[in-house]
């Protein structure tokens, strides 16, 4: 019996297709369409992870030859902070406002001032789901009064699929109105941001059966109706649970559209490990998306592999071209929405090449700025980090986060961890493996530091803290 995991990304929708051991049958992936608009919008319209979800289902089925009646369950994972408000019918009333949409600065500030001392729990940063709330109350509050529930991106795609209007511990925690240690819904906060009791959704495990697969989506997707799908959980729990056990104290470095680094601190029946937050960033994967994209046609790079090509035609420190990552604010290693990315150096010299590898660089760079700031040393003892996410299928750009950081990184043979732990999820709600299963995710390669190309970032990095610093204070907020 197979097990599908489908993982709604910032930037993809990612399916895998397991066996109830684990073993990887098929992978499919689509890009989801941003509307990034006015500077400090980034949206996506719900309609999208839905259409995505059934195409990566079907293309999936595809590629591993299978039948959608071998498929006995579903589990998903999804981005976090970006609320979805449905009606009574299903439909989505508003664009769901990513994480990294950085309108709601100003309600981010006032919930601050109104409710930080008196809701100890509550997360006001631009990046979760409170202050994009209370900017729908001010900006759309039709819409918002006329939610039935307000759901995250998973959750909607769980609703199209099964009829379910819930969310899970992950998710909700990840809101900014919900409080684990009570395992309620902040109330107080809730109102403050415009939103009923009623709207908040009910709150269960990550891997309780949700429901079956209607008729209708199971024609839409290829799949049989009536199997069970899992609540499901955000893309970070997914993550460490596709990571597999890995020992208390090793670093879990997660390397897609964003980038952030957690420690392990022992093991969890959920998420397979607890982890400790040592910081994130908002842009890495989707700097290299963005340049792609601004380059254009037809000198730009196809693809992926392509881009590392073009990055390799320039030396280490891009001959003195240095890239501040911050496209969309920033988020470590302090909060800074206003943050903006910056290229430096560049001269009639510069071409394509140095562009590109100065992102790379950047996103390296500032890689490095978290772990010093989280209190690593300069080379981080102990294991090797182990890395995840779509950047970890870059060899050249995997091998440039090593040399940067001095820091070996061990890469699984299935890095897009986060599918692979939806599809655990599914499999546990499904009863096809015991509620504390985790499949094993071993390394496919090592990536140890270079020395000498270690010494040659040095400058380098010193001229990205340098022009950090010099911006820093342009930050418009």
């Amino acid at each position: 019996m197979l097990v599908a995991g489908v993982d709604l990304g910032t930037t993809n929708c990612r399916c895998v297709l397991v066996d109830d051991e684990g073993r990887q049958v098929a992978t499919a992936a689509v890009e989801v369409p941003i509307d990034y608009g006015p500077p400090d919008r980034a949206e996506v319209d719900p309609e999208a992870w839905w259409e995505a979800t059934l195409a990566v289902l079907r293309v999936a089925l595809a590629r591993g030859r299978c039948r959608g009646g071998e498929v006995g369950a579903i589990g998903l994972s999804g981005l976090m902070h970006a609320p979805v408000l449905v009606d009574g019918d299903g439909r989505a009333l508003a664009g769901a406002q990513l994480w990294l949409d950085q309108r709601c600065a100003p309600e981010a500030a006032a919930l601050q001032r109104a409710l930080g001392d008196r809701c100890p729990p509550l997360d006001l940063r631009t990046s979760v789901s409170a202050p994009k709330l209370a900017w729908l109350a001010a900006h759309a509050p039709d819409s918002l009064a006329r939610a039935r529930r307000v759901l995250l991106p998973k959750d909607f795609v769980r609703m199209r699929l099964t009829g379910d209007l819930a969310t899970d511990h992950s998710d909700a925690a990840g809101t900014g109105l919900f409080d684990p240690d009570a395992d309620s819904w902040i109330l107080d906060a809730a109102r403050a941001v415009g939103v009923r009791a009623d709207q908040l959704p009910p709150v269960r495990r990550a891997d309780e059966p949700a429901g079956v697969l209607t008729a209708g989506a199971a024609e839409a997707s290829g799949l049989r109706a009536g199997i069970p799908v899992a609540t499901g959980g955000a893309d970070t729990l997914c993550t460490r649970l596709g990571a597999g056990r890995l020992a208390v104290g090793r670093l879990l470095i997660y390397l897609g559209t964003a980038a952030w680094i957690a420690r392990v601190e022992g093991p969890d029946e959920t998420s397979g490990v607890a982890a400790a937050d040592l910081g994130a960033t908002t842009a890495s994967g989707a700097a290299l998306t963005w340049v792609r994209a601004l380059l254009g046609p037809p000198e730009a790079a196809r693809d992926y592999a392509e881009m590392d090509a073009l990055a390799a035609r320039a030396p280490c420190g891009c001959a003195g071209v240095t890239f501040l990552p911050h496209l969309m604010g920033e988020r470590g290693p302090q909060r800074a929405p206003g943050a903006r990315a910056t290229w430096h150096g560049l001269t009639l010299a510069h071409g394509r090449a140095h562009l590109v590898r100065a992102v790379m660089e950047g996103v390296a760079f500032q890689l490095r700025r978290l772990l010093e700031s989280a209190g690593l040393p300069p080379v981080p003892p102990g294991p090797p980090g182990f890395a995840v996410g779509g950047i970890c299928r870059s060899g050249f750009w995997s091998q440039m986060l090593a040399d940067v950081t001095g820091m070996s990184l061990e890469v699984p043979r299935q890095p897009e961890a986060a599918a692979r732990g939806a599809a655990l999820l599914g499999a546990r709600a499904a009863g096809l493996v015991a509620p504390r299963t985790l499949w094993s995710n071993p390394p496919e390669r090592l990536v140890a530091p270079d020395v000498d190309a270690r010494a040659a970032y040095e400058d380098a990095y010193g001229r990205f803290l340098a022009l950090e610093a010099a911006c820093a204070p342009l930050a418009t907020r």
